[in-house]
């Protein structure tokens, strides 16, 4: 059966549950535009936001179609949405979006007619999986953006965040998936977590000067994110921080950086080189694994431990400089690193892991120091004769 003009209206407007209302009053498409507010009230609509959307919506359906041969501007407006589309709250003189039903291009007000505050944030989940979502324009003088305010807008392709917002709250943009570039105001420190995770569209992201921490899982599975500056001042990369990104080809990594965390660029595969920063002291379980483009590695003086799986299956990894300071090598740092020719263990390094070098089929040498007291099970596993050999040599010593 044929959905009537009633019936399309409401479910385009998400306000289907007001259908039983009109149907037990027996009301027809042919009297929508002579309803007005009053008989709204009286069919039991109460919600005044519902009300002027629908009065919206019926005069835009008695509207004569425009002429075919008229040429229709299809750029977003430039005017504010429907205001009785939005929901919000008020506390010490400001306005927080709480909540929003339309669709399309979102340009949020920056105060409302009935309460003339200004909007300073977007609450917690206000967008959360508006899936009709296609833009969002936030208002200048906003500060923040809270914590889910736009998860799973799947099909949202942009959004203005203006140079007021100092606050991007975690997991604000999960989900996102067809977000394809955000630039970061100036005035945000930090980027929350998992605050762009699987935005799999996202293919450049600005990183402003003020931010100083990366939140764990803050890029995570951001596919087609291809490259990324790390500006100085950012002291930490949180873990899995951009997990399997993998269009990444290149990050810079400041000197100001001083943690990075499990897993930050595991999967990466399209990441051929990097250079770890001085400040880090530990490379973490995973941190650069499966990275499986990656040619060449510098770890700076100053890192004292090369976790477990740091580097495990990097099969293009040729060459790596083990600095000095290094004194343990965990279990799969480097396994599975099959064009890995020559690797250098410096003196003070007193442990190597098991299976630390195994299934490295290209490693054509190895120089084990007097200072390693013990190796771990299968540490050269698989590895050139002349490795085995060395490692033989080692265990005559002990």
């Amino acid at each position: 059966m044929k959905s009537s003009t009633l019936e399309n209206l409401l479910v385009n407007e998400l306000l289907q549950h007001l259908l039983p209302l009109f149907t037990e009053q027996g009301v027809t498409d042919s009297i929508l535009g002579d309803l007005t507010d009053s008989d709204l009230r009286e069919l039991g609509i109460e919600k005044l936001g519902e009300r002027r959307r629908l009065l919206r919506a019926f005069s835009q359906t008695c509207e004569a179609p425009p002429n075919k041969a008229q040429k229709t501007d299809s750029k977003p407006s430039i005017k504010t949405s429907p205001q009785e589309d939005f929901t919000y709250s008020a506390a010490n003189g400001e306005i927080t979006i709480t909540g929003y039903r339309g669709r399309g291009h979102v340009v949020i007000p920056d105060k409302f007619d009935d309460l003339p505050l200004p909007v300073r944030r977007i609450g917690d989940s206000a967008f959360k999986e508006n899936g009709m979502i296609l833009s969002v324009v936030i208002p200048q003088g906003c500060t923040g953006i809270a914590p889910e305010a736009f998860s799973y807008c799947s099909s949202m392709e942009s959004v203005e965040i203006p140079s007021s917002v100092n606050d991007i709250g975690d997991k604000a943009f999960w989900g996102c998936s067809r977000l394809k570039s955000v630039t970061i105001p100036n005035g945000v420190t930090s980027i929350g977590h998992h605050a762009f995770i699987d935005c799999s569209s996202l293919e450049s992201v600005t990183i402003p000067n003020g931010v100083t921490s990366i939140g764990h899982h803050a890029f995570f599975n951001c596919s087609s994110l291809k490259s990324v500056t790390i500006p100085n001042g950012v002291t930490s990369i949180g873990h899995h921080a951009f997990y399997s990104c993998s269009s990444l080809k290149s990050v810079t990594i400041p000197n100001s950086v001083t943690s990075i965390g499990e897993e930050a660029f595991y999967s990466c595969s399209s990441l051929e080189s990097v250079t770890i920063p001085n400040g880090v002291t530990s490379i973490e379980h995973r941190a650069f694994a499966a990275c499986s483009s990656l040619k060449s590695v510098t770890i700076p003086n100053g890192v004292t431990s090369i976790e477990h799986y740091a580097f495990f299956h990097c099969s293009s990894l040729k060459s790596v400089t083990i600095p000095n300071s290094v004194t343990s090598i965990g279990y799969l740092a480097f396994s599975n690193c099959g064009s890995l020719e020559r690797v250098t263990i410096p003196n003070g390094v007193t442990s190597i892991e098991h299976r630390a070098f195994a299934s490295c089929s290209s490693l054509k040498s190895v120089t084990i120091p007097n200072s390693v007291t013990s190796i771990g099970e299968n540490a050269f596993e698989l590895c050139q004769p002349a490795v085995l050999k060395a490692y033989m040599q080692w265990l005559k010593k002990c």
